[in-house]
């Protein structure tokens, strides 16, 4: 079964301009997303799969290429977690 991902209930998030602003309430740290990552965490509010954000991803932003796609959502994801903002969905 291939995982889902969700927000960390414990994060919080205020958009800016085109990046989003995340406060991790539980490490008292705030984090800046870029406008891909910003999309993705939007997409998160769901739970989600790397497949599934990436054909998303891949709606949006037209040039970007199927594996090309998959491996920087993978990559964001990795990063998203080891900052505790996301969760593996339940």
């Amino acid at each position: 079964m291939t995982a889902r991902y969700q927000r960390s209930a414990a994060a919080e998030a205020a958009p800016m301009h085109e990046e989003t602003i995340i406060y991790q309430s539980e490490r008292n740290q705030f984090c800046v997303l870029n406008h891909t990552a910003a999309f993705l965490w939007e997409q998160l509010a769901q739970p989600q799969t790397a497949e599934e954000l990436a054909s998303g991803m891949r709606q949006v932003y037209f040039d970007v290429a199927g594996d090309r796609a998959l491996a920087d959502v993978r990559a964001a994801l990795d990063e998203l977690a080891a900052l505790a903002l996301i969760t593996a969905a339940t």
